[in-house]
This record gives structure tokens, sequence and C-alpha cells, in this order.
């Protein structure tokens, strides 16, 4: 682990993308199911039967209470983060404009990309000055002026619905583990 920007505990990226079945997770995947009932030990153990990838997408959800993702892209590095409650919301306000035109499915992609990228090549997106400022916005018009290439967003798209889906995923596997 390294220090985010807020100072706080940041995972590092995982390197390999997980199926979008909770199942194909691993063979090891059934042990990992953690009781907060079970003793330190137990709950230790169960974290390290998970594979490393679905170990680290776990730990990332729990700690954390999201995930991230480096990957690269036409020769730049792309910093990915599954967004908050707002942020999510945010988009609907950003895409509304758009709906019943010509643009709606090019911009719910830019919008989606500008939800979940944080940063390229090192550089941060930049961040809302105050709580009333429109942080994906924000991230939506730098996008913009830093990306023109169609491609470059699609791609930055599937990796973001990749997260997602990793997110899901691992939310449903402790679902199910939680019913049986």
């Amino acid at each position: 682990m390294t220090e985010g920007p807020d100072a706080g505990p940041v995972l590092q990226p995982a390197t390999a993308e997980l199926p979008l079945d909770p199942e194909e997770f691993g063979a090891d995947l059934g042990q990992a199911y953690v009781d907060i009932e079970h003793d330190d030990e137990e709950n230790a153990q169960a974290i390290t039967d998970l594979d490393e990838d679905a170990r680290s997408d776990f730990t990332g959800l729990t700690v954390l209470g999201y995930l991230e993702e480096e990957c690269e892209i036409a020769g730049h590095r792309f910093f990915l983060k599954t967004p908050w409650h707002d942020e999510r919301i945010e988009r609907g306000v950003l895409h509304k404009p758009y709906v019943g035109s010509m643009n709606f499915e090019p911009m719910w992609e830019l919008i989606t990309v500008a939800t979940y990228l944080h940063s390229i090549d090192g550089v941060p997106a930049p961040e809302p000055l105050g709580p009333k400022t429109n942080a994906v916005g924000g991230r939506l018009d730098w996008i913009k002026r830093s990306i023109y290439s169609p491609i470059v967003i699609r791609k930055l798209f599937d990796h973001c619905l990749d997260l997602d889906a990793r997110e899901r995923a691992v939310v449903e596997y402790v679902d199910e583990q939680s019913k049986s």
C-alpha cells in the first residue's frame, strides 16, 4: 500500500482483470467468506485463501470502499477509480441535455470516463474548490481538453465497465456467501 493524495492508504492497481462471473474468481474463493463473528485468525485465513487479484478487490472494497486500476492506452497511463454515489448521480445530471440527441452514446461514454478517471500520466484531474462545485463536470471539461481521440475514450470506457464489473462480482460473491 502507498499513501494517497488524501494521506490515506491506497491499494496498488490490479495487474490482471478478473472474470465477470464471481464463481470464476478462483478455486479457493469458496473459502474466502469472512464472517465477522469468527476470530481474527480465521478471518485472516479466509482472506489469504483468495487468489491475489480477488483478494486485492475484496480488500479494496471492504477497507477503502472503492476499486482502482491503472491502465495504459496509446502510450499513456490512466488512473481509474470506482466512483462514489454523488459522482454516479452527477453523471445523469450531466447527461440529461444529450438524451434524445445524436450525441447520446458518445457523451455517456465521455461522462462515464470522467466519473472514473483521476489522472493521466501522473497529472491529477482537477479537484473541486468547494463543496458545491461539480467534480465530474470539472473532470469532463479536463478530458475534453486532454483527450481528442474517440478511440481512446472508448477504450477507457471499456476499462471503466470492467472495473465496475469487478466491483459487482465481489459484492455478489460476498452476498452469496452470506446466504449460505
